[in-house]
């Protein structure tokens, strides 16, 4: 996700609020666009979409330009340092829900690296609902992408990949 754009939607009232978090993210030298969704409808429908829970609140940091491969509620710096560089900081994750189906190659070798690290999850098939389905396609900005990893309280990943599993989960 190193080489991926940095999008931080925000309202007006979390801006100055949020300069710190605004340092911190500017400090991992990525490409980044702040985004007052006060300011454009078609940014806060976006979010709403992004998010669809209540209880989470803005700033949400999405993670891809064309294809979104993140979004995070709250995104603290020591999560954003681990995703996107060496970090060694110990994050304490969620146990996370993993939407799937049977016949996702990408899915089941997700699931067999976090078998063999006994990290254990929670696993939503999605092939024989549509509004499962849906969701997933609003979840990620209009994409029906699998396996999609729902951390409650941190945010999802979109086909993450196992490199970035072993670096959130410290192993090689």
């Amino acid at each position: 996700m190193k080489n991926e754009k940095l999008y931080i939607y925000f309202d007006s009232a979390q801006l100055e609020q949020d300069e710190s978090l605004k340092k911190n993210i500017l400090s991992l030298d990525m490409e980044t666009e702040f985004i007052n969704v006060d300011e454009n409808q078609n940014d806060l429908e976006l979010v709403n979409g992004l998010i669809e829970k209540s209880e989470n609140s803005l700033p949400i940091l999405r993670i891809g330009e064309h294809k979104i491969r993140a979004v995070l509620y709250n995104p603290n710096i020591e999560l954003l340092q681990k995703i996107f560089s060496d970090s060694s900081a110990n994050i304490d994750l969620p146990q996370p829900t993993i939407y799937s189906t049977t016949w996702c190659g990408d899915c089941r070798q997700l699931k067999f690296w976090m078998d063999s690290q006994k990290i254990t999850y929670d696993e939503i098939l999605i092939e024989d609902s549509e509004e499962l389905k849906e969701q997933i396609v609003r979840w990620s900005g209009g994409r029906r992408v699998i396996p999609t990893v729902d951390y409650e309280s941190i945010g999802r990943l979109f086909n993450p990949g196992i490199t970035l599993f072993q670096k959130l989960y410290k192993t090689t």
